[in-house]
C-alpha cells in the first residue's frame, strides 16, 4: 500500500465519529499479536487475501477492538497495512508493532514496541520501523529467525535510538512472568535499577501477561494488560486461551478516539480506564439526547438554607415519581427526571454550610 492510499485509509478511518458520537467507549485490547510473517505462526495454505479477511474476522468474533500486531524483531509493513486497511472497515484500531529482544537479563528480555503510524506513513514513505531494526541488529545473522537473537540494545539505548526519530511510541515489558520476561531475566538486585530508569519510567507504559503477585508488588505504579502471544495456534488462537483457572485472561481499556495519543493517556490512567473483565462491555453509559428545553429551575434561599424546584416550560418533569405541578421544596437525595434523564440531588449547601 502506497503512502497516499494509507492516508486516504487512516483519515476515513479518523472521520467515523459515528463510532464515539456517544463518547469514550470500552474496548476489550490485545496487546500481543502475531502474523504469518512470523516463522513461529501456523501455517497458513491460502492467499494473502484469505489471510487477512480471516484474520480480521477473528478479531471481531472475539470482539478486540484494539489490536497491536508485535511479530519477533520484524515489521512486515505490506502484510501490515492490509490488515489495517481491512480492521478500518470493522472498526478496529489496529497498531504496529514489534516484540523487540533486549539484551537485559540472563538470556535478554523481550520488549513490545508499539508504534505511531507516521513511523509508516509520512511524507518521506520510509518505513522506519525498519531502519530501526536494521541499526538494532546490524551484524547480528538471522535475528528474524528463532530463537530470536538478542539486539545490542540495553532498554536505555533501545529508548535512545527510538527517540531519535521524533515519532511517538510506547513500550509494554512482554511476558514478564515467563522465558525473556523481565521478571525472570532480570536479576533482584539489577530489578530495581531497570525500573526505576528514566526510559522505564517514562517510556513503559505497561506489564503484560503478569501472573505473580509478589512480582506485581515490585512495580505496583503500572498497567497491567493482555495479548495472545500464540503465534503456534494460528489465526484460531487469536483471542483465545491466555487463561488463568481455566479463564481467558482479557483487557479493557476506554477510549474516546483511535489514536496513539488517547491509548496512552488510558494506560496512564489505569485505575479508571483499564479493566480485565468482561463487566465493561455492557456498561458503555452514553448521553442519549439533549434538549434545550426549560424543563425546570431550581431555586436556592440563602436565608433558609433550603433549595426549591419550579415548574419551566415541559410537563415531562418529575420529582421523585410524582409529577412536578408548579413548585416545591427540594431536599437532599432527591429524583429529578426530566424528559428520559434522571437526576440525584446532592444539595451543597445544608445544616451549617451555606452560600454567602
Amino acid at each position: 500500500m502506497n503512502f497516499e492510499n494509507f492516508l486516504a485509509g487512516r483519515i476515513n478511518k479518523m472521520d467515523k465519529v459515528e463510532f464515539f458520537k456517544n463518547g469514550s467507549r470500552w474496548l476489550r485490547a490485545d496487546f500481543h499479536l502475531h502474523t504469518k510473517s512470523d516463522t513461529e505462526f501456523l501455517r497458513f495454505n491460502g492467499t494473502d487475501s484469505e489471510f487477512t479477511s480471516q484474520y480480521i474476522a477473528q478479531l471481531k468474533r472475539q470482539g478486540i477492538g484494539v489490536g497491536v500486531v508485535t511479530n519477533h524483531n520484524k515489521f512486515n509493513n505490506e502484510e501490515f497495512c492490509a490488515l489495517k486497511k481491512a480492521a478500518d472497515i470493522e472498526n478496529i484500531y489496529l497498531l504496529p508493532g514489534v516484540e523487540f529482544s533486549l539484551r537485559d537479563g540472563s538470556r535478554g528480555t523481550h520488549l513490545l514496541i508499539v508504534f505511531d503510524y507516521d513511523w509508516i506513513c509520512n511524507p518521506e514513505r520510509k518505513n522506519y520501523i525498519e531502519v530501526f531494526l536494521n541499526g538494532a541488529f546490524v551484524g547480528i545473522p538471522q535475528y528474524d529467525s528463532s530463537p530470536y537473537p538478542n539486539s545490542k540494545y540495553t532498554l536505555q539505548e533501545a529508548v535512545a535510538a527510538l527517540d531519535e526519530f521524533n515519532h511517538d511510541y510506547f513500550l509494554v515489558m512482554a511476558h514478564v512472568d515467563s522465558k525473556n520476561g523481565m521478571f525472570e531475566e532480570i536479576e533482584a538486585r539489577n530489578l530495581n535499577t531497570f525500573a526505576t530508569s528514566e526510559a522505564f519510567t517514562s517510556r513503559v507504559f505497561a506489564l503484560q501477561k503478569s501472573r505473580n503477585r509478589d512480582n506485581r508488588a515490585k512495580i505496583p505504579n503500572v498497567a497491567l494488560v493482555e495479548g495472545t502471544d500464540n503465534a503456534g495456534g494460528g489465526i484460531a488462537a487469536i483471542g483465545c486461551g491466555n487463561e488463568e483457572k481455566c479463564v481467558t485472561q482479557k483487557t479493557y481499556v476506554k477510549l474516546g478516539d483511535f489514536n496513539l495519543a488517547a491509548l496512552k493517556y488510558a494506560l496512564r490512567d489505569y485505575g479508571n480506564r483499564v479493566r480485565t473483565d468482561d463487566y465493561v462491555a455492557s456498561y458503555n453509559s452514553y448521553i442519549e439526547s439533549i434538549e434545550n428545553e426549560n424543563h425546570a429551575l431550581i431555586v436556592y434561599d440563602p436565608k433558609a438554607n433550603e433549595f426549591s424546584m419550579v415548574l419551566g416550560r415541559s410537563a415531562q418533569t418529575y420529582l421523585n415519581g410524582t409529577q412536578l405541578a408548579d413548585c416545591a421544596a427540594l431536599n437532599d437525595g432527591d429524583t429529578i427526571k426530566l424528559g428520559k434523564s434522571v437526576f440525584h440531588f446532592i444539595a451543597y449547601c445544608k445544616e451549617d454550610r451555606r452560600w454567602v
